[in-house]
Parts: C-alpha cells; structure tokens; sequence
C-alpha cells in the first residue's frame, strides 16, 4: 500500500524525497524497498487472476456488435460450474471475487425486474 503510494507520486516528488517524508512521520520505508516492489514479478495468484478475468471478460463484455454471450446472464456459481465443464480448474471463491471486483453479475430471478437493477417489480392492488 505504501509503495502504491511512492508509484502514484514519484512524478511529483520524487521517491527520496516521499521515503525520507513518510519516515518522519512514522512510517519508516526505505527507497531500496520500494525498487524492489516495483521490479517484483507477479505472483502466481495475480497471474492466474489475469487469466481466469480475460476468460470471464469473454463471457460479460460485449463483443464489437455490442452483443454478449449467453453465458453473460449466469451469476457466480453457474459461471463457476461452466468453467468447470470447460475443462478450467478454478475455484468458485475466485470466481466471485473476481466477478465481483470488475462488476459483473448474472441475472437476478425477481419477478418482474428481469435482473435488471433499473427496473422495479409491479406493484400489487
């Protein structure tokens, strides 16, 4: 969190400057870390995270047509055991996590809203 802070401001400042400023205050960081943040691989979970979201994308995002996948309407757990079906070893938690985190959500089953959050449901006499 700190050396996403140093990234999103070295422009400005510089990454001296920012370590000896975060130090003064309490929050001693040397510029050495932060380099060897910023030059770390990804970890296997980021780069499996990458790749299951690029699948996923496949499925929510619409095409150059605007258009979308059948497979756009299912929620976590269908989606989950789709992927499963395809031959793609995930687990479900990862799923929702990362459906969740790019805003991606299947069909809510509401009588009369048809999963789309705009509408609302009719009112009973």
């Amino acid at each position: 969190m700190i050396c996403r802070f140093i990234d999103e401001h070295k422009a400005r400042f510089g990454v001296v400057p920012i370590c000896c400023t975060l130090s003064e205050h309490g929050c001693a960081i040397a510029p050495r870390t932060y380099y060897a943040w910023r030059d770390r691989a990804p970890s296997k979970r980021a780069l499996w995270d990458m790749t299951i979201t690029a699948t996923l994308a496949g499925y929510y995002e619409p095409d150059s047509q605007g258009r979308r996948t059948p497979e756009s309407l299912y929620g976590a757990t269908k989606m989950w055991a789709h992927l499963q079906r395809e031959g793609i070893e995930v687990a479900r938690c990862t799923v929702e996590r990362l459906m969740r985190a790019n805003g991606w959500r299947g069909v809510m089953n509401r009588p009369g809203t048809a999963g789309d959050p705009r509408l609302t449901p009719p009112r009973s006499r």
